[in-house]
């Protein structure tokens, strides 16, 4: 399926989640109807949607926005960023009642080692310490009772594993990582995906993101943010394996890194997000865009000369579409 099939698939199927003209006009036999198969559900709706609609299913608002989104009447987009018990997910959710096609929002949250945003949730030991053990059993355990916790508080979408490769110790997320050693971190990484993924209760899986693609643990002097200066060898070598481990196993979206690579920010190549990673990987899932990350084309990076300028490149350079979270 293309970008935006896959997208609505997972809203009109709810596997991982829980304008044309006038609302009379609308036909939701086919779409809201959990006894037709997923693509004909995804093909009548994407039939009635406007591009408008389109776009605003590539759309990320957070919790923290809730009072504006509310104050400005704006429901038509496709996620929420929000670490919220069950009751105050349920209130997200029925903002999407306000939006013509009533398309469910996905929920999703950072929950690297369990859900530790929320009271009476396990929090499991960091990755860097799973990568101790060199217990692929045990990562995957692990990573399929979190998701359990996860979605049982209605999120449906965590921004992990990350799988960055440490050359350079003094990094501040290490300890989010499985080490300096592609072949143990490919491994692991396949584990947590598929116990997040992968369980026979649909209502116990989350949706996995790798992150952060790619080569921030090698940031100049160990710094967040900081360009990698490597070679493409050194890249296809030590950084990237574990990303194509984790696609091999099926992950479902892919986050960019806030670095440069050779001075080309990894939001905005489309070496990297369209000619390695789509095609010659065969990722066919989605990517999101990091904290602030759109805006660090212009601010940061250099690239872009103005917001809308950054918006533009980032849709051009992946050749797809993704969810984009300012």
């Amino acid at each position: 399926m293309g970008r935006i099939k896959y997208i609505l698939a997972c809203a009109v199927t709810s596997l991982f989640v829980n304008s044309c003209t006038s609302n009379n006009e609308i036909d939701t036999s086919v779409y809201m109807d959990p006894s037709r198969s997923t693509d004909e559900r995804v093909e009548a709706l994407l039939k009635q949607m406007t591009l408008a609609e389109k776009i605003g299913q590539m759309d990320m608002v957070s919790e923290w926005d809730m009072e504006a989104v509310i104050k400005n009447k704006y429901y038509d987009f496709g996620a929420w960023i929000a670490g919220k018990e069950p009751e105050e997910v349920n209130k997200l959710q029925a903002l999407s009642e306000k939006t013509r096609l009533k398309i469910p929002y996905l929920i999703g949250m950072d929950a690297a080692h369990g859900y530790g945003t929320l009271s009476g949730r396990t929090i499991f030991p960091t990755s860097i310490s799973m990568a101790a053990t060199f217990n692929r059993d045990l990562v995957r355990k692990a990573a399929q009772a979190a998701a359990g916790e996860i979605r049982s508080a209605g999120t449906h979408w965590t921004f992990a594993p990350c799988v960055d490769i440490v050359y350079d110790a003094r990094w501040g997320r290490t300890g989010e990582t499985y080490g300096e050693d592609p072949y143990l971190s490919g491994e692991l990484v396949k584990q947590a995906i598929w116990g997040l993924q992968k369980n026979e209760d649909p209502q116990k899986r989350v949706a996995a993101s790798m992150k952060h693609l790619v080569a921030g643990g090698a940031s100049v002097g160990g710094i967040n943010h900081a360009p990698a200066d490597i070679s493409e060898r050194s890249l296809r070598s030590y950084f990237l394996p574990p990303f194509k481990a984790g696609i091999e196993a099926g992950c479902m979206t892919i986050m960019p890194g806030h670095n440069d690579i050779g001075g080309i920010p990894s939001h905005a190549s489309k070496w990297l997000l369209t000619d390695v990673v789509k095609n010659e990987f065969g990722f066919d899932g989605f990517y999101i865009s990091d904290m602030m990350d759109m805006d660090n084309l212009k601010t940061l990076h250099k690239v872009a000369e103005n917001q809308k300028r950054c918006f533009i490149s980032i849709y051009q350079c992946r050749n797809g579409y993704a969810y984009v979270f300012t």
